[in-house]
């Protein structure tokens, strides 16, 4: 996102940030910020089910439904990102989420 001379992007793979950065002759600056692990996350507000989970993480969406499925809550829907992920890890992701069926 570009606000005036401002560019913002954000993820937890700073890879991919990079090549966004790159694109607009930004730098990457990195933060330490406070975080759940998703099955804590799920468990501090007592979630048993879940039917939608968006995931737009510049490259790291593969890992996030990786989180969910060791979490023991699986949505029945996961609509995520797929054109920062390399075919290999698209393929694993797909093959996880196909064993849960």
């Amino acid at each position: 996102m570009r606000i005036g001379d401002l560019t913002l992007a954000s993820s937890l793979d700073r890879a991919a940030v990079a090549r966004i950065c790159c694109r607009y002759g930004t730098e990457v600056e990195e933060l330490s910020l406070p975080a759940l692990t998703i099955q804590s996350l799920l468990a501090k507000h007592g979630v048993r089910s879940i039917d939608l989970v968006q995931i737009d993480a510049e490259g790291f969406d593969d890992r996030i439904v990786a989180m969910f499925a060791r979490s023991g809550v699986l949505p029945a829907i996961f609509h995520f990102e797929t054109g920062s992920l390399p075919p290999e890890r698209y393929r694993a992701c797909l093959d996880l989420l196909a064993e849960f069926g």
